[in-house]
């Protein structure tokens, strides 16, 4: 591509050279070769120039196709990482939304079975009243028999009339006075010493008056001890009913 301009040149110049006027001395093969020779140095610079410039761009443009790869690599895997990351957030919120659902159906179930508990215990004291006043109703002897075996040990020519007792209709058989030898109530599960004193105040001193409680019986005391069924909760009544029996078959 070069070579050709330079072999026109050459033969311009050839055909001019018998009409070159002599430089410095120097004749016209000497002006033509130095011609030649200061062309050819431009068009080796020029090529130098070329191939180190077309090295550098050539670099310049592999380095920056590189990067442009790295960069739309690096832009797929954001990309990637946004949808992954979109479908964790779905995943959490649905979740979320789960646990609060399965929060209201816990409360829910413990709303019922607090219902349920409460309908049972209806059901239960139902049954232990009834019971209670069924036995009740079956072993309870006369007053004055009642006060006869409570009090047999110490009664030798005294009368029932004479015992210090009344029988009322809100608390039952209760003692106007201590008698000399009254139960030890804080045997039965649920009377501690404070409620055997309140016990004892209201007229209340053996088992066998416990055992013949009513339930107005029961009603009364319980609002005299500050009670809320708690006398039915701990079945004071079976208790004294079963005490009572038992030291019947001791004795």
């Amino acid at each position: 591509m070069l070579i050709a301009p330079l072999n026109e040149f050459l033969l311009e110049a050839s055909s001019m050279t018998s009409f070159v006027t002599p430089v410095f001395g120097l004749s016209g093969y000497q002006v033509i070769a130095g011609l030649a020779t200061v062309y050819l140095g431009l068009i080796a610079c020029w090529g130098i120039y070329w191939l180190v410039y077309g090295n550098a761009e050539r670099k310049r443009h592999d380095s920056l196709a590189s990067l442009t790869a790295t960069v739309r690599k690096q832009e797929k895997n954001l990309a990637s990482m946004q949808h992954e990351f979109t479908l964790a957030f779905e995943a959490f919120k649905a979740g979320n939304a789960r646990i609060e659902s399965l929060k209201l159906e816990i409360i829910e179930l413990n709303h019922r079975v607090e219902q349920l508990e409460s309908a049972q215990f209806e059901i239960e004291q139902t049954i232990r009243v009834s019971s209670d006043d069924v036995v009740a109703a079956n072993s309870a002897p006369a007053a004055d028999d009642l006060i006869l075996s409570m009090h047999q040990p110490q009664m030798d020519g005294i009368s029932p009339e004479m015992l210090d007792f009344v029988v009322d209709d809100t608390y039952g058989l209760v003692y106007k006075t201590t008698p000399d030898h009254p139960d030890d109530l804080t045997e039965l599960w649920g009377i501690g010493a404070v409620n055997q004193q309140r016990l004892n105040e209201h007229g209340v001193f053996f088992f066998e008056q416990i055992a013949h409680w009513t339930q107005e019986h029961v009603s009364a005391f319980n609002d005299i001890l500050g009670f809320k069924g708690r006398i039915e909760r701990e079945g004071w009544v079976s208790q004294a009913t079963d005490r009572v029996q038992s030291d019947r078959k001791v004795a």
